[in-house]
């Protein structure tokens, strides 16, 4: 294992099937693009549909939509919660009108230099009428939130090149 000035953690694979590859490490990673996939869903939809133990049901609470899909019992509050050693916490962007236009997430670790040290700060901004949608992730290795001031992620290396766009990615 080792690190770069970015603070990204990468592994060699020197198994059979790895031939000696370079691959990254941040164990957050599913965590994080569950969140985002969770996010966009509650951003663009008025009204989602949960189906659970108690069947299902339509909420118009985005809050409350996204704690179901990510799990409540992760929450330590309205709007963070914990997950494979990161701290989440996100809120959604609005117009004046109250619809809303995008979604923010701030990603750090529960022990900074312990399975990683970038912090994260994605920023997505959502035109429904356009269909014209950015999303930035902004990273840092030091031991602080990130801020729109820091260096964007590589591309892909949270989400595929492409996402949110109002075209399919080609990956």
């Amino acid at each position: 294992m080792f690190s770069d000035e970015s603070g990204r953690i990468h592994y060699r694979f020197d198994g059979p099937h790895g031939m000696g590859s370079t691959i990254a490490y941040f164990p957050g990673k599913d965590a994080f693009d569950r969140v985002l996939d969770c996010l966009w869903d509650a951003s663009i939809n008025s009204a989602r549909e949960l189906i659970d133990e108690h069947g299902d049901r339509v909420v118009t609470d985005r809050d409350q939509y996204v704690r179901h899909r990510l799990g409540e019992r992760l929450f330590t509050d309205k709007r963070k919660f914990s997950s494979y050693g990161y701290n989440f916490e996100f809120g959604f962007t609005n117009e004046n009108d109250g619809t809303i236009n995008g979604f923010t997430v701030e990603v750090r670790r529960q022990q900074y230099g312990i399975a990683g040290i970038r912090s994260y700060l994605a920023v997505a901004t959502i035109d429904l009428r356009t269909s014209r949608h950015s999303f930035n992730i902004h990273a840092t290795p030091q031991n602080r939130s990130a801020t729109l001031a820091d260096p964007m992620t590589q591309p892909g290396e949270i989400k595929p090149l492409g996402y949110l766009s109002s075209e399919k990615p080609n990956n």
